[in-house]
Order: C-alpha cells, then structure tokens, then sequence
C-alpha cells in the first residue's frame, strides 16, 4: 500500500537470494508515506473506521481496521518512551497555561473541564516540550498537579 494506493511488485527470482529490493524493505507491505497519513489522521481526532473512509475517499486505498490500529500501536512505544524521558534537574522558568472548556453533557449538567499545558524552560534558553492534561474538574488549584508532574518524574526520583 502506498500513498497512490495499491501498487504490485514483481521481484525476480533471485537463485542465490542476494536481490535487495530499493524502495522497500523485504516483505514490507506498507510504506512510510502511509503510515504518516494515518499518525496524523489520528492525530486530528480520526477513528479507525473514519481513517478507512477518509483513504478510501481521497486516495482510493482499501484499508482495514486492523491496519489502522497497527500502524497507531507501533507509535505507541516511542510515545511512552518520551513520557518516561529523563528530565532535566532544573528549569529556569516555566510557562503555565490552562483553558477552561466545556467537555461535554451529562442528562441535565454540562462537563466543565480545562486542558493546561506547561512549557518549561531550558538553561540554553529553549523551550522543552511537555505534555498537556485534560481534567474534567476544573478548579483554580488544578494547574498546580503539572508541577508536580514535572516534579515527579519516575526517573528523577
């Protein structure tokens, strides 16, 4: 599967087994290309069967369910891996943000919550990326659990 839809490789018969094909790897059946379109359909909010839809509609492409969540679980290790990251021991300065939004409707209630976000800031003076909350409470005193987020990584325990 490729980013123009399906395409057929005709590899030829090699005796020694020594052919290497050049524009994808052995036995691939996915190219990048595709699983970047998936990643960033996900990304916006896409379910699997809305990103099945969505190729099938724009680029033509018969794709299945599974596909989708496989392509989405192998960005699953890299992004634990970055959560569990080393942080630094200090930051100089950290921005603290939160937005307060309405989440959704109970029977009679709507969901208040708030998304905040913190940016701290390096010694180099470069913003180190963070991760964002969402709380379905949304109180004054909530901003103050990203700092001890920050403050209680399990690395730098």
């Amino acid at each position: 599967m490729t980013e123009v839809g399906a395409v057929t490789i005709q590899v030829p018969r090699d005796r020694l087994g020594i052919f290497t094909p050049s524009l994808l790897p052995r036995y691939a059946r996915r190219t990048g290309v595709l699983d970047e379109m998936v990643l960033s359909l996900t990304a916006k909010g896409l379910t699997g069967g809305e990103i099945v839809a969505r190729l099938a509609e724009v680029y033509g492409m018969t794709t299945s369910k599974e596909t989708v969540s496989t392509v989405t679980d192998q960005a699953l290790e890299p992004m634990t891996e970055w959560r569990t990251r080393p942080l630094d021991p200090l930051y100089p300065v950290v921005f603290v943000d939160a937005i307060h939004v309405k989440i959704g409707r109970d029977a009679h209630h709507v969901i208040c919550g708030e998304t905040s976000s913190a940016a701290p800031v390096r010694r180099s003076c470069r913003r180190a990326a963070t991760g964002r909350t969402v709380r379905a409470s949304a109180r004054s005193t909530a901003t103050t659990g990203i700092g001890c987020g920050l403050r209680s990584c399990p690395r730098c325990r």
